[in-house]
């Protein structure tokens, strides 16, 4: 009755309504884009209102109103009828300004706002690897091929798997952790391997992580990790196939090696994990909530990575019931799939820890090839840069740097950036540069 109440008084006045529907929610005053699910004035000052409707009738409605009439007038004010992949292209273009969604009709709200909210995480932290045209990264992978390494893929271990975050929950799980490492592979995420010496293997995720040195242990990684750092480990070098974030890794190692390490260390500890045919995967010190770090680290972690880590965890959870799942991070965020256990309970039957000798990683491409196709690529954009040709349009879309850099890279700029020429010019420029 209440939302059928709020839908009539929307039709006879949208701005009460609207009024209602807000009374408890908080708006910043700074907000940049207000994103507003159900059309109606709602008298908002700041640069941006974005308007998102589902319902065709009540749109028409809305525009043969007086309100109508003056926001198309303001170029500060959208109308857009809603969908997942509009939604998507909007959060591209808004995805480094403060933004938040508000309700002017209550059909469906909560899941839009929960979409929303992931959509929105989602795109800020690919967005975050692109600030730097995606270089850093791609540099690293093009030095890390010259590397030795194993194929991480390939390595099956089985039996009982700890992931070891850096969440404050770890100062007191130490204790446990040093009795079950005698039964159980221990695996420390990030910044935690400088925390448990008892860890049999660190696994790192962001490309500079904070890991201090490898003590002689294996690592489990993607190629996108810091070169300077990978060259420097001490420890046999298990490499698990492409992020799936930048296509230089796949032209570079096959297709069919694709690796989802989820947003997060923790995230990439526990699907190596359960390549390794491990169970149960438990999770110790992943609080996923609140701001700090174990004692000895320093930093903080934002919520939105917190939301879609938790999320992550969860799906694998319930795509692999095959897998036990428990989590004994006391005092941690709560995570559907997976059974809550108090460390200090966990027993298990004492076994050697042995990681097995793999063939070294075969390459499918090779890095000198893609270094020679940037060059044309440049060659080929500095012709169109002094006008229109078809010519060299076509001769730069044959290339392999820009099929597998150049384009893909813009199809995240371009909500960004209107002259794509320039784009590549500066982008191929930094890039030989650093590279070359």
């Amino acid at each position: 009755m209440y939302e059928r109440n709020l839908e009539l008084l929307s039709e006879k006045n949208p701005l009460l309504a609207m009024q209602v529907r807000m009374s408890g929610a908080v708006v910043p005053k700074d907000v940049d884009v207000l994103f507003v699910y159900g059309c109606g004035d709602v008298g908002f000052e700041g640069k941006h209102l974005i308007y998102l409707e589902d319902d065709l009738d009540r749109l028409s409605r809305f525009m043969e109103s007086k309100a109508a009439g003056r926001l198309l007038e303001d170029p500060r004010v959208e109308f857009h009828f809603l969908s997942e992949e509009v939604l998507k292209g909007l959060l591209w273009r808004f995805c480094f300004k403060k933004s938040v969604l508000v309700a002017n009709k209550g059909d469906h709200f909560q899941e839009l706002k929960a979409k929303f909210e992931e959509l929105k995480e989602g795109i800020f932290l690919v967005a975050s690897d692109y600030r730097d045209f995606g270089l850093r990264v791609v540099d690293n992978v093009l030095k890390n091929v010259r590397l030795k390494m194993r194929d991480g893929l390939k390595v099956i271990m089985g039996g009982p798997a700890i992931i070891v975050g850096a969440g404050p929950s770890l100062d007191g799980a130490r204790e446990d952790l040093m009795r079950l490492s005698k039964g159980a592979l221990v695996l420390a995420a990030g910044s935690s391997v400088g925390l448990v010496d008892m860890a049999h293997a660190a696994v790192a995720f962001d490309p500079d992580p904070s890991l201090q040195e490898g003590k002689g242990r294996p690592l489990f990684f993607q190629n996108r990790l810091s070169h300077r750092f990978l060259k420097g480990w001490n420890g046999p070098k298990f490499n698990m196939g492409s992020s799936g974030g930048h296509p230089v890794e796949e032209y570079l190692m096959g297709s069919g090696r694709f690796f989802d390490g989820g947003w997060n260390v923790a995230n990439f500890a526990a699907k190596v994990a359960l390549n390794l045919g491990c169970s149960p995967i438990i999770l110790v010190g992943v609080d996923l909530q609140g701001s700090g770090y174990a004692k000895g680290i320093l930093g903080s972690k934002s919520t939105a990575e917190f939301n879609l880590a938790a999320k992550y965890f969860e799906d694998l959870a319930i795509e692999n019931p095959e897998t036990e799942w428990l989590n004994a991070s006391d005092g941690g965020r709560a995570l559907k799939g997976f059974d809550k256990v108090r460390l200090n309970e966990l027993h298990f039957v004492e076994k050697e820890t042995i990681f097995p000798e793999e063939k070294p990683l075969d390459w499918a491409g090779d890095p000198e090839v893609f270094l020679e196709s940037l060059k044309r690529c440049q060659s080929a954009v500095s012709h169109l840069l002094k006008g229109p040709n078809a010519l060299y349009e076509v001769e730069l879309e044959e290339e392999v740097a820009f099929t597998v850099f150049l384009n893909p890279l813009w199809e995240v700029w371009r909500h960004f950036i209107d002259d794509r020429w320039i784009f590549f010019g500066r982008v191929l420029d930094e890039a030989l540069l650093r590279f070359g």
